[in-house]
């Protein structure tokens, strides 16, 4: 390979993993040119991204369901994620009679519960701060969920208030890492 002046080279426009390019080291002490492959440019370039903007997330969707009329208790949902989730949300439902069904929607980012409940069609919606969901039959009776996670599970903290019925509670997680 004749020497040449960068600018007079042939551009290359889809480098492969095993192309090479130069790169002047210690820059501010003695310099040095080096060769470097493509691929190790771009494992260093990922990293110092990562740290920048997190590395990207990874997700799934799990589904669970729970008996409206469970007393208060914990429920592990296991997630699959293989690693500890930094964010959950949910999104439940409760057909309630034959004429109702009641929604929630919440999200738990690793320190806070919050979220956004319909107790019936007809009431203004619930605001929270401290649970992730929240379904049942009325602004009296219900299940109110606070989420936590680890390594496995979705862990919900139900808490029973009320006489709700036995109708079913669905939701679906997205949790991501």
């Amino acid at each position: 390979m004749a020497d040449s002046k960068i600018t007079a080279l042939t551009a290359a426009t889809s480098p492969a993993d095993a192309d090479l390019s130069v790169i002047v080291q210690d820059v501010a002490t003695t310099p040095v040119t080096k060769k470097v492959t493509w691929t190790t440019l771009k494992a260093f370039l990922k990293t110092y991204f990562d740290t920048l903007y997190g590395g990207g997330m990874t997700g799934k969707t799990v589904t669970a369901t729970y008996a409206g009329d469970t007393a208060s208790g914990i429920q592990n949902v296991a997630h699959g994620l293989g690693g500890t989730p930094t964010y959950v949300t949910v999104f439940g439902m409760k057909y309630f009679n034959g004429s109702e069904t009641h929604y929630s929607t919440g999200q738990y980012d690793g320190t806070t519960n919050t979220s956004l409940s319909w107790p019936t069609p007809i009431s203004a919606p619930v605001l929270s701060a401290t649970f992730a969901i929240q379904l049942g039959d009325d602004v009296t009776n219900y299940q109110r969920g606070v989420i936590t996670v680890d390594a496995t599970n979705i862990i919900i903290t139900w808490t029973k208030t009320g006489t709700p019925n036995s109708n079913t509670l669905s939701m679906m997680f997205g949790v991501y890492k």
